[in-house]
């Protein structure tokens, strides 16, 4: 975790200022006494099956099922003041949330990588829901997550209309996002998938599908929070 923490945006946290996600005091997102106290998830743990895993977040037999040489996640979406985080960013408009939290992980989530030539793919919208949000929160956490040789490429697109996969249950996401991904140009190797939360793992394991058949050799996903 940062030993530092970002200021909330600047200038813009002094002309709008927020509350703490977690105790309510006006200063960030979260609060730097607040932001020490979340305990982020272990590495050995699978976050699909939740068994014992010797490394990367998943087990073998979830690593073989999603495609994916390993996730990193950062906290569980059970925690109060992330699920608040990932919901304003998401359905509020309050996309600085989720780039606070992924500034202030920044180094964290890299230290839980391999070493590679990682390029940042964020997980994209279908352009309909783009057009109605006005941003991805996915691509906000990738540059927010980005390193001078690790750059953000947009090389997915949503090709399908999927419903939103929190409304669904655990049987019907992965029919839901079927065939939902196209990759848009070349692609480099070593692909890390960004995206806000993972549960079932059923849209990473399509875009990893889309970028296996690319030539993507590894891939790896970031997400900030797991169900």
């Amino acid at each position: 975790m940062s030993s530092k923490m970002h200021p909330i945006n600047g200038l813009l946290g002094l002309i709008f200022p927020v509350n703490c996600t977690a105790c309510g005091d006006e200063s960030s997102w979260l609060c730097e006494n607040c932001f020490k106290k979340l305990p982020l998830t272990r590495f050995d743990i699978c976050v699909i099956c939740h068994k014992a895993t010797v490394e990367n977040n998943l087990c073998s037999n979830c690593q073989k099922n999603l495609g994916l040489d390993g996730v990193v996640t950062l906290y569980g979406y059970d925690l109060e003041p992330i699920r608040s985080i990932i919901k304003l960013s998401k359905y509020s408009k309050q996309h600085d949330a989720v780039r606070f939290i992924s500034e202030n992980n920044r180094l964290e989530a890299w230290l839980r990588l391999p070493k590679g030539r990682w390029h940042l793919a964020p997980i994209p919208l279908h352009p309909k829901k783009l057009k109605k949000r006005g941003y991805n929160q996915a691509e906000i956490i990738a540059k927010a997550l980005s390193q001078k040789d690790h750059p953000v490429v947009n090389i997915l697109s949503r090709v399908k209309e999927t419903k939103d996969q929190a409304s669904l249950s655990h049987e019907k996401r992965e029919a839901n996002v079927t065939g939902c991904f196209e990759v848009k140009k070349n692609i480099p190797e070593d692909v890390i998938m960004i995206d806000d939360v993972i549960t079932t793992g059923s849209t990473l394991k399509e875009a990893s599908i889309a970028l296996r058949n690319a030539g993507a050799k590894r891939i790896w996903a970031i997400t900030l929070a797991h169900g």
